[in-house]
């Protein structure tokens, strides 16, 4: 592995880190309003 891919590497798992942080809370509506058609179906 180059030197590079693994920087490259360290910034997207950055930029994947603080998009999810950003996304939790939309991401857990979406999963609790699953839930619920899921047990209301």
């Amino acid at each position: 592995m180059d030197v590079t891919d693994l920087s490259l590497w360290s910034f997207y798992k950055i930029m994947i880190l603080q998009i999810l942080q950003k996304n939790k809370r939309i991401l857990r509506k979406i999963y609790r309003f699953l839930i619920h058609l899921l047990d209301s179906g």
